[in-house]
């Protein structure tokens, strides 16, 4: 005879009454407070350890919840540290987990967001970078508006913070968003000795850039003359042409830059060319009054 089931009627929820359901009582909101207030006080103590290279402290309160979290500048505590320049900080951070590749700033574009191998290349702090490469950080990383980290160390002429890039493998020939590479700002910054690095670690030293200028054409719009004469040391192409369609013999005519033109008019560079606008180089020296160039080029 089949045995009748028993009944599971203990199981059944009761829905509750509404007069049941409300605000949490104060005892439970106190807790809820004192939690939040502990990882609240735990973040901050992360931060200003960060802040003040206070490993202990960051040690003592670093955690999954807060080791990814962005101060009101978009800083994680490991930008911070970095930023600030504590290397004993940034090692402890990046061995509680830091992600090495996070960018400052949040997502909306509001600002330059930068990743922690940019940031130490850019306030020079050679053995922090060392520490984020060592720890995996993609040396080739870009800032929001395509920089790397080679390129702020060119413009900002850090020669030991560049060799360490250029040693661990940081392409040299990288463009940012404007169109220019790391010989385009160490030669508007007149930098010749990263410069003279570029040129031995084979650079592109023709590499167009912003508004198709070549190295040696910046070098002597800005009139940096050590840096035009390098790069023509470096067997450069002289009659490349900007996006105006002018030479590098264009702009030292212009410039009134003597020695230069008679460099360039020494290995032959094309004196015939004309811009787009129809001028020619004796055209800019007149319309310049350069007149020792003019006789230069009449001789």
């Amino acid at each position: 005879m089949q045995m009748p089931l028993p009944s599971l009627g203990f199981l059944r929820l009761t829905p509750p009454k509404p007069e049941d359901v409300g605000a949490p009582s104060s005892d439970t909101r106190d807790l809820i407070e004192r939690v939040r207030d502990y990882h609240v006080n735990r973040e901050r103590r992360v931060f200003f350890g960060a802040e003040t290279g206070n490993v202990q402290l960051i040690n003592d309160n670093v955690g999954r919840l807060n080791i990814h979290r962005r101060n009101d500048r978009g800083y994680t505590p490991l930008h911070v540290a970095v930023d600030a320049g504590h290397l004993d900080a940034v090692e402890a951070l990046l061995r509680a987990g830091a992600r090495v590749d996070a960018r400052t700033g949040f997502a909306d574009g509001t600002e330059l967001r930068m990743p922690s191998i940019y940031m130490a290349a850019k306030e020079n702090h050679v053995e922090i970078l060392a520490a984020l490469l060592d720890a995996g950080a993609d040396i080739n990383r870009r800032t929001s508006d395509g920089q790397t980290a080679i390129m702020v160390a060119a413009r900002r002429g850090y020669k030991e913070c560049f060799e360490r890039l250029g040693a661990r493998g940081a392409a040299l020939d990288l463009v940012d968003d404007r169109g220019n590479a790391a010989i385009h700002y160490a030669v508007s910054r007149d930098r010749i000795r990263i410069v003279d690095q570029l040129i031995v670690h084979n650079a592109d030293v023709d590499l167009p850039g912003e508004g198709g200028f070549t190295p040696l054409q910046l070098a002597i719009r800005d009139e940096h003359d050590a840096v035009a004469r390098r790069l023509l040391e470096a067997g450069v192409d002289v009659d490349a042409r900007n996006d105006g369609g002018a030479t590098a013999l264009h702009l030292a005519c212009a410039r009134g830059m003597r020695r230069i033109v008679r460099i360039l008019l020494g290995i032959g560079a094309d004196r015939t060319i004309l811009d787009f606008e129809g001028n020619s180089v004796r055209e800019l020296a007149v319309e310049f009054q350069h007149d020792r160039i003019v006789r230069m080029l009449d001789a």
